[in-house]
């Protein structure tokens, strides 16, 4: 998506604009009265005061230049309501460029990273050979129970504590933490670490997960792989 551009620098550039429309104006008055008119008159032969004084010739630049600023205001008071205009609608814009960006980033109710972008990061990680990358698969055994006994609300209350606990538990961690649909969820870890550091992360995420849907029945399953795939 191409964002219009920032009202600000239009509004910059058509104020340039208007100086030198002003300043072309003055320009064109002094040509014309000290230089261009003795001219035009002697082609069509019309009567011409050569003594003419410069005060008067000066007082025409003037007038002409200040005719064509009169002649702008109400243009340009109509311009900045068309600027403001534009300047909300551009504010508007961006807000909802980066709504659009986060909802095709994010899964909607957890905030986290959806499965398309998950994958594409994981690869993205898998693909430097200097580090390690370690991959974890969470379940919530049992969701379903939880929608049907206590409502649908208590479920994505259950979902939106499971995913600020996982952002809370890799707090630390270069990691990918995403929602992949429905109560399963993925996170991916990079860096230099040892499986004892990974166990412990493990164990950290099932705890912390525990504690944070207190009241709710057993739900929790943890997947993973023992042993490098």
């Amino acid at each position: 998506m191409t964002l219009t551009r920032n009202p600000q620098r239009v509004r910059s550039n058509l104020y340039a604009l208007l100086a030198f429309y002003l300043f072309s104006i003055f320009l064109l008055a002094i040509a014309w009265e000290f230089e261009v008119e003795p001219v035009a008159m002697h082609l069509l032969d019309l009567p011409y005061d050569i003594a003419f004084e410069n005060s008067e010739r000066w007082r025409f630049v003037l007038t002409s230049t200040g005719f064509a600023l009169l002649a702008t205001v109400v243009p340009l008071i109509l311009l900045r309501r068309l600027i403001n205009r534009l300047h909300h609608s551009y504010n508007d814009l961006v807000v909802a460029q980066a709504l659009s960006d986060s909802l095709a980033r994010h899964d909607t109710l957890s905030g986290l990273l959806n499965r398309r972008v998950f994958h594409e990061q994981l690869v993205l990680r898998l693909e430097q050979p200097a580090l390690n990358t370690a991959v974890f698969l969470i379940d919530l055994d049992k969701f379903k129970t939880i929608n049907d006994t206590y409502g649908h609300a208590a479920g994505d209350g259950a979902i939106c504590a499971v995913a600020e606990t996982l952002r809370e538990a890799t707090a630390g961690w270069h990691a990918a933490v995403a929602r992949l649909g429905g109560d399963e969820f993925a996170l991916a870890v990079t860096g230099d670490f040892t499986r004892l550091e990974l166990a412990t992360l493990a164990e950290s995420v099932l705890t912390k997960i525990a504690n944070a849907v207190t009241g709710l029945p057993e739900i929790l399953g943890f997947s993973h792989c023992p042993r490098p795939c």
